[in-house]
């Protein structure tokens, strides 16, 4: 009884109309609107990894209970929190709706991508053919065309595949990373470029769409972060890491130079507690996944 009053009042809380304001790539200020703990049902959300969303919807991968939540955005109101449960998924830790809004998920215990169709019914595991050896992904993006990007930390590189999983490219590390670093997220901005965060070194790099191997787009961050974990750009080229051991959101410029970092420790609502996932959509929304808290964060982002 006591969650369904809780999920009673959050429901009614995300009612509330999310403000509709484009997302600066400067000076940006996170406002803080709900934090969303249960499904549409009343059962709590547990240790959320990933959330992925559009200007109509937002995908949460509710990786504790191993199941996908999805919400529904309509005029800047989010309602919902619907289950998608495969038994080809244990533990969803990452999650992407292709173009056609078929959704891909990355099962963190068995390390295969799963391909859902837009209801959530089962459609196949993706099988990377052409590349020469095995792939074991540690996370994925998807663009615009369907292509599947790879994070292969097993063969330290980046493997890009078609829809059909059939390999386009392979784009080996930096040398640095090969050595001593780890690839903990990858993202494809809108003009292609491939940029993935090395957690460890606390450094990004960056592929242009002919580039054969990586290059550092930053600096070491290792003053402003203690391990990003998530790594995502909006549509001007602002790149927003999640500082998950320092709980704080970082953005970078278009050319790799810090311009904010918002957001701190703690378990009020408003705050992080080992943040894992960020996304945002063209109205100015940002969803987070807290995953420490158990819940979903809403902001939005003002001057």
């Amino acid at each position: 009884m006591k969650n369904l009053i809780i999920a009673a009042s959050l429901f009614a809380a995300l009612s509330l109309a999310l403000p509709v304001r484009p997302v600066a790539a400067a000076g940006v200020k996170l406002k803080f609107v709900v934090a969303v703990y249960a499904d549409g049902k009343g059962n709590p959300i547990n240790r959320p990894e990933a959330v992925s969303c559009d200007d109509h919807s937002v995908l949460l991968s509710d990786s504790g209970n191993g199941r996908l939540l999805t919400f529904a955005l309509v005029n800047g109101t989010m309602t919902g929190g619907k289950e998608i449960k495969s038994s080809q998924i244990s533990y969803p830790l990452r999650a992407r709706k292709g173009p056609n809004g078929d959704i891909f998920v990355l099962d963190g215990k068995s390390h295969k991508i799963v391909h859902l169709d837009a209801n959530g019914n089962y459609v196949s595991t993706v099988q990377p053919t052409g590349v020469g050896g095995e792939v074991i992904p540690d996370s994925f993006d998807i663009d615009s065309a369907g292509n599947l990007y790879l994070v292969d930390v097993f063969n330290s590189q980046v493997v890009v595949l078609d829809p059909q999983g059939r390999m386009i490219r392979q784009i080996p590390f930096a040398q640095d990373t090969k050595d001593n670093g780890f690839i903990s997220d990858i993202t494809v901005s809108k003009n292609g470029d491939i940029l993935i965060v090395d957690g460890v070194r606390k450094m990004v790099y960056k592929a242009g769409k002919d580039a054969k191997e990586f290059t550092p787009f930053t600096k070491s961050l290792a003053g402003y972060m203690s391990f990003p974990a998530g790594i995502q750009t909006d549509s001007k080229g602002t790149v927003y890491l999640i500082d998950r051991n320092g709980a704080s959101i970082v953005t970078l410029g278009a050319d790799g130079s810090i311009s904010a970092t918002q957001l701190k420790m703690g378990w009020k609502e408003g705050q992080l507690y080992y943040p894992s996932g960020i996304c945002f959509n063209n109205n100015g929304e940002i969803f987070i996944a807290d995953r420490e808290n158990n819940r979903m964060q809403a902001f939005v982002a003002e001057q």
